[in-house]
């Protein structure tokens, strides 16, 4: 327990012996945006909540919850707008029957389906709103993050490693945010917009087009999330490597060469090394950690959305029109896609971070 603490120490008093404003400013407007929902922990600096994360992990779940229930509460109002609109399109249905009016028949559904697709525009706006405000925080935030991560990865004895691992994650906040904003949210919103057109009418159908903007989308950002982690993997790997042999080289080079002093001097650059080493993965799990948060309270509020959407469609569809419920469903379908698109891109950026963590501890390991 003491050796713990003396560790603990250790690494606190290098890491404030640094200046981590650039980054750690974003865990504050986390606590002041969503403070009600982390535990007690959260008043204190990043620092003790990663020490102390696994005592009070389940204050975060229960947090958590607590956020979910509570945008329940506030968007309750649209189930609630949706099933009236659907049970009005039932009830009007039972009077065409009953009347047998043709015209009253073509001009009611249309008056019904507007207002649902009025509905689903406000929530899709409403949701655009939310990713491209993540998505320009999460940028700003690993903007702050990766410069001073990447010199402590120089300073545990990695200079191949950050050499080849920087450029690489820079290039990858840059290429896929302006993919998400660009390339695959609007082939998201375009599946919606094309799902609604096939609900629609019945002499045009548009549903293929809407599951190929779907698929297109899901591929895109794939092939990119896959892609970007093993060029960073390859290329970090090899480097890390390269580190790990020159540190020996000369480690067993100052102890054969310096007769007395060789030895004291290696074991301290190891020591130095070692507890560098031990900063940069509380850096980097600090930075992942905050890049997680940063998406997920905005991710949840999505996901609440498309999962009302989903409960209208569901408990109306054995009464209400086929049409209306299938548009409010495909509206769903759409909502839950941006939502994890969105989620997506945060674990790429998480898994990344944790990669080059990772791998910058070879050359400790093969010293």
């Amino acid at each position: 327990m003491n050796e713990h603490q003396e560790v603990e120490t250790l690494i606190k008093n290098q890491l404030e012996q640094q200046d981590h404003t650039e980054w750690t400013g974003y865990w504050k407007e986390i606590r002041d945006s969503y403070g009600d929902y982390l535990p007690d922990s959260s008043n204190t600096s990043i620092w003790d909540v990663m020490f102390s994360f696994d005592e009070g992990i389940w204050g975060w779940v229960q947090g958590l919850i607590a956020y979910s229930m509570v945008q329940v509460t506030d968007h309750l109002h649209l189930i609630f707008w949706l099933v009236l609109l659907l049970l009005l399109s039932s009830f009007i249905h039972v009077i065409e029957q009953s009347f047998n009016s043709s015209q009253v028949a073509s001009v009611s559904p249309l008056i019904l389906m507007g207002l649902v697709l009025i509905t689903i525009t406000s929530s899709v706006q409403l949701m655009l709103e939310v990713i491209f405000e993540s998505l320009q925080t999460t940028a700003s935030f690993l903007n702050g993050l990766l410069p001073l991560y990447i010199a402590s990865i120089t300073l545990s004895g990695g200079p191949a490693t950050s050499a080849a691992s920087f450029p690489i994650l820079l290039a990858m906040v840059y290429v896929i945010t302006f993919l998400m904003k660009s390339v695959i949210i609007p082939l998201f919103i375009f599946s919606i917009f094309f799902d609604q057109l096939n609900c629609l009418s019945d002499r045009y159908s548009m549903g293929k087009v809407a599951a190929l903007c779907r698929q297109a989308g899901l591929w895109i950002l794939g092939v990119t999330a896959v892609t970007s982690v093993s060029i960073l993997s390859i290329q970090t790997s090899a480097a890390a490597a390269a580190d790990g042999v020159a540190a020996k080289s000369v480690k067993t080079l100052a102890g054969t060469m310096l007769p007395f002093v060789g030895k004291v001097v290696s074991d301290t650059a190891d020591l130095v090394m070692t507890s560098s080493m031990l900063a940069k993965n509380m850096i980097g799990a600090a930075g992942g950690f905050i890049l997680i948060l940063i998406v997920l309270f905005p991710a949840i509020k999505m996901l609440v959305i498309a999962i009302m959407y989903r409960l209208a469609a569901v408990m109306m569809e054995p009464v209400a029109g086929s049409r209306l419920t299938e548009a409010v469903d495909a509206a769903s379908k759409g909502m839950f896609h941006l939502a994890a698109a969105l989620l997506l891109t945060s674990c790429i950026f998480f898994i990344s971070i944790i990669v080059v963590m990772f791998i910058s501890n070879i050359p400790i390991m093969i010293r």
